[in-house]
């Protein structure tokens, strides 16, 4: 059958997948024969920050970016004794590393936020001690939550840890309020704060400026994401099975035995904001009819844009998933949505980020071709990840896909000023543009810049 000539198809001799081995190709950076803008990349760099031997689901190699172009991650990695290890990285603007934190400690930095100060919140959990430059806990036994928040030079001002709960979530907003989520078992205590077992073994915790607990509360659901807008309120996303329960606010999924996703408003104080859930009744596979999350959003002074990844609904063997993005209202009207790819592989985590230009940065990971609008970037072999750049109108104007690799994930991106941030794990060797790094095999961490 001759393709559709109203597609564009734009071919790769050769893209190199997550496990599969090429001979290296340069990177197609622009769309050819596109009547889309072709973006003019001044300059990039692709850096190698060491070896974690360790990969892991979820965005557990998180990224912000300070005032002086200084990025943090928060990540861990696995030691010779096969144990995970605490790691909170920071990099100057040329991609140097300044300092890593608490790796002399068990457990794992699973989230990072910044405040106004440059101070960063870093969430995660650690097993009997925890020490960050400054500041350490007793030797308790067991698994227990930590907040921290680090001054720029590397010093720990408040550490806070909470036995028999781990945190996966973090966020502080305008006004300095702290949102942690995560899930604990049975019982959690912070400060003052109680929070007993209930239906749900899933946690939201509200901390003041200096890291006091104002408030947990239990959800049901799981948080992939936490963002605040100008005016302080905070937006919550995710995905559910069967029932999504906070507060007052109740949702079912479209069909028994369904994962759906949901985006809400979360008040400061008991009051409800508004919930919009989302999601296809599909074919059972694998436990569950479809699988729909919310996986990640940039809240601005125009809206909330989300990245959802959604099943389609077609019942071939496999379950076909696309990502759509849509924008919203602080009150949670519906603005606009869209298709941005399709198909994306299965239980894929997408990336969203928005740039001064007010284009957006999307990653993820997908399965031969890909269709992002009227293009389509062919592949021929599956988990391959891919950066796009849409524009005002999301029209694709760049985007780039790891070459010469075992294996590579985005993980976080952010921008800051001109530049984007992209952090992520490689396994063997990994080639961005004109950049080639490796390691001996295993495991690694990066850090590419874009400008």
């Amino acid at each position: 059958m001759l393709p559709n000539p109203s597609i564009k198809i734009i071919s790769f001799l050769c893209i190199i997948p997550f496990w599969i081995n090429c001979q290296q190709q340069d990177s197609v950076d622009t769309i050819s024969n596109s009547t889309t803008t072709t973006r003019h990349i001044e300059s990039s760099s692709l850096h190698h920050i060491k070896n974690t031997r360790r990969i892991s689901s979820n965005h557990f190699s998180d990224i912000v970016v300070d005032d002086n172009g200084n990025s943090y991650i928060a990540t861990f990695e696995k030691k010779i004794d096969n144990q995970d290890y605490i790691s909170i990285i920071k990099m100057d603007p040329e991609g140097r590393m300044e300092w890593d934190l608490g790796n002399e400690s068990l457990g794992r930095a699973t989230a990072i936020s910044i405040d106004s100060q440059n101070h960063i919140w870093v969430t995660g959990y650690f097993e009997d001690r925890l020490e960050i430059n400054g500041k350490h806990t007793n030797n308790i036994p067991g698994h227990r939550l930590f907040v921290a928040r680090i001054h720029p030079n590397g010093q720990c001002i408040v550490l806070k840890h909470s036995l028999g709960a781990q945190g996966f979530n973090i966020h502080v907003n305008h006004t300095g309020q702290v949102l942690v989520s995560g899930v604990f078992h049975q019982k959690m205590i912070l400060d003052d704060c109680t929070l007993q077992h209930s239906s749900s073994d899933t946690f939201i915790a509200l901390l003041d400026s200096n890291g006091n607990c104002i408030q947990i509360e239990p959800i049901q659901g799981t948080i992939q994401r936490i963002e605040s807008a100008p005016d302080g309120h905070f937006y919550i996303s995710g995905h559910f099975h069967e029932a999504f329960v906070f507060r007052d606010m109740e949702a079912q999924t479209s069909g028994p035995l369904d994962q759906d996703a949901f985006l809400f408003q979360y008040h400061k104080q008991n009051g409800n904001g508004w919930l919009r859930t989302f999601g296809n009744r599909g074919i059972l596979k694998d436990g569950y009819r479809t699988s729909e999350s919310a996986t990640d959003m940039v809240v601005d002074e125009n809206g909330i844009y989300l990245i959802t990844i959604e099943d389609s609904n077609i019942p071939y063997n496999s379950p076909i998933q696309k990502m759509q993005w849509y924008h919203y209202t602080w009150d949670g009207k519906q603005i606009n949505t869209s298709t941005i790819a399709e198909p994306i592989s299965y239980k894929s985590i997408g990336l969203i980020e928005k740039d001064e230009k007010g284009h957006f940065w999307i990653a993820g990971k997908s399965d031969y071709s890909l269709k992002v609008g009227a293009d389509i970037l062919t592949q021929y072999q599956e988990h391959t990840a891919f950066l796009l750049e849409l524009d005002k109108n999301l029209e694709l104007i760049y985007y780039e896909l790891p070459q010469y690799t075992d294996i590579a994930l985005f993980r976080g991106i952010r921008c800051q000023n001109s530049k984007v941030y992209l952090s992520g794990h490689f396994k063997g060797q990994l080639k961005l543009k004109k950049d080639t790094i490796q390691n001996n095999g295993e495991h690694g961490l990066f850090l590419y810049f874009i400008q």
